[in-house]
C-alpha cells in the first residue's frame, strides 16, 4: 500500500511503491481539513481518478478525510509519480515515485547478414557476423548466449558489452570473424531478471558456401540387380545444388540429364541417381557430374570412363 499524507505542507510517509507488473497498488491519501476537499489522483499529468468525499477509512483516526484508489501496475508507470492533489481552499499535493518490476523479453538478431527472416539469417562463408542479444526488463536482465558449438556466457568468448539502450534495456554481442560452415546452427539468447520466467529467442545462422562434387559410380558398380545402368553423383554445398550428368559427345561435354531433387539428402550432402533402363551403344564413353548452387563457379567431378554395354554382356550375368 502507498500511504500519502496531506496536512498543511505535503508530507510522504510509510511508502512502499515497488511492485510487480499486474499487481494492484492500493493508494491511500488523507488530509486534515475544515472543509470537504476535492481529491484528484494523477500519474504525472494524466488524471485517472477524481472524487469528492468524506473519510472512508476509519483506521486513520488523525485525519478527517481520506481516499483510496486501486491502480493496476504497468511498466509504462516506471519513472513516473503517483500524485494525490487536494483542493480545500489551498491547492496541496503529495506524490510517490513508481517502480514496476516486470519479466524480461529478449531478441536475437544478426548484423552483416545477406538476408534475415524472423528466425533465419543467411551469411556467406568467410565473411564476418555480429550476433546480438537485446534484453529488456526491470530489473535490467542478465543475458546469456548459447551457441551450437558451446555455451557462451557473455561477455566471454570474444564478446563485447555494447551498452544500455535505456534504464531497462541491455545489448550484448558476439563478433564472429571469418565465419565458416562449422558455425552453422541455432544461436539462442536467454534473459532472466528474477521476475517471471526465463525467456529465450533464437536465430539460425545459415552459412552458404560453394559446391564440391564427386561421382560415386565406378566401372564395377554401375548396375542394379535388374540390369539398369545407374550413375550416382554426390554434392556437398549450401544451398542445395542443381546436379547434371554430362558425357563427352563429339569431343565436347554435353548434358544428358539434370535434376534439382536428390535421391537423398543430409544437411549439406546430397546424392543423385541417374538411371538408364535401356542400355545402348551410345552409353559407352567418358562421364562426369556437374553441380552448381549459385555461389562461386560450377564444380565438376573427375571424368570417369564407363562401358555399360561391354560390362553388361562380358562381365555380368542377369
Amino acid at each position: 500500500m502507498i500511504l500519502l499524507q496531506v496536512q498543511g505542507q505535503p508530507d510522504l510517509f510509510n511508502v512502499s511503491s515497488d511492485t510487480v507488473e499486474g499487481d494492484v497498488i492500493h493508494a491511500l491519501c488523507c488530509v486534515e481539513s475544515t472543509m470537504e476537499p476535492l481529491m484528484t489522483w494523477r500519474v504525472d499529468t494524466s488524471i485517472f481518478y477524481k472524487i469528492k468525499q468524506k473519510a472512508s477509512v476509519q483506521t486513520i483516526s488523525d485525519y478527517k478525510y481520506c481516499d483510496m484508489v486501486d491502480l493496476t501496475s504497468h511498466r509504462v508507470y516506471n519513472d513516473k509519480s503517483l500524485i494525490c492533489e487536494v483542493q480545500n481552499g489551498l491547492h496541496l499535493s503529495v506524490s510517490s515515485s513508481l517502480n514496476v518490476s516486470y519479466e524480461p523479453t529478449v531478441t536475437a538478431s544478426v548484423d552483416s547478414a545477406i538476408m534475415c527472416s524472423k528466425v533465419t539469417c543467411i551469411l556467406r562463408e568467410f565473411t564476418d557476423a555480429l550476433v546480438i542479444c537485446t534484453g529488456e526488463g526491470n530489473p535490467r536482465p542478465n543475458v546469456v548466449l548459447e551457441s551450437p558449438l558451446r555455451r557462451i556466457d557473455l561477455p566471454e568468448w570474444n564478446s563485447t558489452f555494447i551498452g544500455n539502450v535505456s534504464e531497462f534495456t541491455v545489448k550484448r554481442h558476439v563478433w564472429i570473424a571469418n565465419i565458416t560452415r562449422n558455425h552453422y546452427g541455432l544461436y539462442k539468447c536467454r534473459a532472466s531478471n528474477g521476475v517471471g520466467n526465463v525467456v529465450y529467442d533464437a536465430v539460425l545462422l545459415n552459412i552458404t558456401f560453394d559446391t564440391t562434387v564427386k561421382m560415386l559410380t565406378s566401372p564395377s558398380n554401375m548396375f542394379t540387380s535388374n540390369g539398369s545402368f545407374i550413375v550416382e553423383c554426390a554434392s556437398y554445398s549450401n544451398p542445395l545444388a542443381e546436379m547434371s550428368l554430362q558425357k563427352v559427345i563429339n569431343g565436347e561435354w554435353a548434358t544428358l540429364r539434370s535434376s534439382t531433387v536428390p535421391e537423398s539428402k543430409t544437411r549439406f550432402t546430397a546424392i543423385w541417381k541417374f538411371t538408364f533402363d535401356e542400355i545402348i551403344d551410345a552409353h559407352e564413353g567418358r562421364y562426369r557430374c556437374k553441380a552448381y548452387n549459385g555461389i562461386g563457379r560450377p564444380a565438376t567431378s573427375n571424368p570417369t570412363i564407363l562401358s555399360p554395354v561391354q560390362r553388361k554382356y562380358n562381365t555380368y550375368t542377369f
